[in-house]
Order: structure tokens, then sequence, then C-alpha cells
């Protein structure tokens, strides 16, 4: 499936009864800073549907993606996270976050607008791994 800006599929979504959080999660206050940065920069959506995909691509089944809102707490500034959860363990999971870095990120963080990249493992791996 090639990556939609997430206008169009949030239209295509609205067509077929689905919302916008089933393709991507926003974490408390984060929805106003992506509509902040959607304003300032109306193409925003096509890095961040692209992001999403090939975050999915690089983790697989069971990967979570979500915008959140995070106060930096030494100076207060509110940033906004794509943060990637990953289904995996700490040595999967370190290879997927290897993977998206440097088959996506690297290239296209200046399209991001800011927004930093996060990473969060789901569950431990058998044997603790985490």
């Amino acid at each position: 499936m090639l990556p939609l800006d997430l206008l169009q599929a949030q239209a295509l979504q609205a067509a077929q009864g689905d919302t916008l959080p089933r393709l991507l999660t926003f974490g408390p206050g984060a929805e106003d800073m992506f509509d902040a940065i959607l304003a300032a920069h109306p193409g925003f959506g096509r890095p961040l549907s692209e992001a999403y995909y090939e975050a999915r691509a690089a983790f697989g089944p069971g990967t979570a993606v979500v915008l959140e809102r995070v106060t930096d707490p030494e100076g207060g500034e509110a940033m906004l996270y794509f943060t990637v959860t990953s289904p995996h363990g700490a040595g999967e999971t370190s290879a997927c976050y290897e993977r998206f870095v440097e088959a996506w990120w690297i290239d296209n963080c200046d399209r991001m607008h800011g927004v930093h990249l996060g990473l969060e493992m789901a569950v431990a791996a058998p044997g603790g791994e985490r």
C-alpha cells in the first residue's frame, strides 16, 4: 500500500466509517500541536503518513504509532513526538529502529517540522529481556 496524505486517508476512512485515530493515535494535547503544524505547513500530512507506514513496515505487525505531546522538564517547552511502540524485545527493537532511522527518518526528518522520534517497547521478551 502506498502512503497516503493524512487528509486523504482521513477522507477515505470517513467514507468507510473509520476515524483518524485508527490510523494514528493522538496522546493528550498532541492533536492541537498537530493542527498548528499542519496550519503552518499544509503539506505536513504527507511526511507524517509516510513515517507511519515506514515505521509499521520496519517494526512489523503489532506496532503502534502515537503522536505525543511531551513537556521538557527542564525548559518547560512542549514538543511533539512521533512515538513508535515496538512489540519486540530489546535486540529486535534496536535492529528495527536502526532500519527505520536509516531507511526513512534521517533523509526526511526536516520534513517532519520539528517532530521528534520516540521509541518504546510494549512488552518484555521471554526471559525478561526488555
